[in-house]
């Protein structure tokens, strides 16, 4: 048995390609902001992010939200999650010089439909990312080999919540195996 990885490239029907992945995370409790870390594996298509409170929280941030009837709303009590992109810009041998893509904002509560929402335990909410088009006709957000993908929490004393990436690997990018 060998211990010694290597990186291969397999067809492109390949399960490794057709398959979606997920990373799951905690957004735990606390009065700093809650910081969620994926590294990619891979070239890969973000398809979406997903947030699951477990424990309300007590934050403060508004926004105002219309619903199909064309009335406006704001909703209170609820946080903002926020998705970013941070990846190198430099070419190959250069040194590295790192930038920022803001993916999404959102909250958790826009479902709410009576015009003010609170934070509850059991509130989910799913963001889509670049669906519209995507990269190369492929849908979902690219991102290459080592990038990370970051989500913030602003400021809450109470709320935890589980994050969700959901991802397919991009056909023929290299893995390992």
């Amino acid at each position: 048995m060998s211990l010694t990885n290597s990186t291969v490239n397999f067809a492109y029907d390949h399960p490794t390609y057709t398959g979606r992945g997920s990373f799951n995370a905690i957004a735990a409790a606390g009065a700093n902001l809650a910081t969620t870390k994926f590294v990619a594996h891979a070239n890969l298509q973000l398809m979406s992010v997903s947030v699951n409170v477990t424990t309300a929280g007590t934050s403060t941030y508004t926004k105002s939200q219309y619903y199909p009837n064309g009335s406006g709303s704001v909703h209170v009590a609820v946080s903002q999650y926020t998705v970013y992109r941070i990846y190198n810009t430099a070419a190959a041998g250069v040194a590295v010089s790192l930038a920022t893509a803001t993916l999404a904002q959102f909250s958790p509560d826009i479902l709410y439909a009576n015009g003010t929402g609170t934070g509850a335990a059991g509130q989910s909410y799913i963001q889509a990312l670049n669906t519209g088009t995507g990269s190369a006709g492929l849908y979902g957000y690219s991102v290459n080999q080592g990038d990370v993908i970051q989500v913030l929490r602003g400021t809450d004393a109470t709320e935890a919540s589980v994050i969700t990436l959901d991802y397919n690997i991009q056909p023929l990018a290299n893995v390992i195996g």
